[in-house]
């Protein structure tokens, strides 16, 4: 009987192993893809991150110079194009948030395995998974600007605030 349990604990620990180093191989999967992801799209993202930060900013104060009762169609078109510019814009910030949150719960899903009744080898390599999920994996626009909704949020109040400095200045010169 005794003889029995111990071969049943010692499957448990190689399939624990197992799962383990599949788990492991398919985070370095993720990591080394995220990682080409990230220096393909860095610059890609700065000059689209500038670029749409400029577009709702003109996009908008076309809007607010345009007669709407006389030119109705133009408007439309132009509050369509904002909408979409705005939705694709914040495409790419959404996945880099569902990104940046999932690569966070790493830490937290390794740490409630049981891990302390596992053997040593187990213990170190769940170890050296938890140290490098400590570091949350991240899109950036141009390395300096998270792609998440929070800085989303952060282009488009940017966006407004050029906005309204254009459309004061455009105030002050018709005046």
């Amino acid at each position: 009987m005794a003889v029995q349990a111990m071969l049943m604990e010692q499957e448990l620990e190689e399939k624990m192993q197992y799962l383990l180093n599949n788990c492991i191989q398919y985070h370095q999967a993720i990591l080394s893809f995220v990682e080409k992801l990230e220096d393909f799209l860095k610059p890609v993202m700065l000059v689209q991150l500038l670029g749409s930060m400029m577009a709702f900013c003109v996009m908008g104060f076309q809007m607010s110079v345009i007669p709407i009762h006389t030119e109705s169609t133009k408007f439309a078109k132009l509050f369509i194009s904002l909408i979409s510019a705005l939705i694709e814009q914040g495409m790419f910030y959404w996945f880099g948030g569902e990104l940046l949150e999932e690569s966070s719960q790493i830490l937290n899903a390794a740490y409630h395995c049981e891990w302390h009744t596992a053997n040593s080898k187990f213990r170190k390599d769940l170890h050296i998974l938890m140290e490098r999920a400590k570091r949350p994996v991240k899109l950036t626009a141009g390395g300096f600007s998270a792609l998440t909704l929070e800085n989303f949020t952060k282009v488009v109040q940017s966006s407004y605030q050029y906005f309204t400095m254009l459309k004061a200045v455009n105030d002050e010169d018709t005046e």
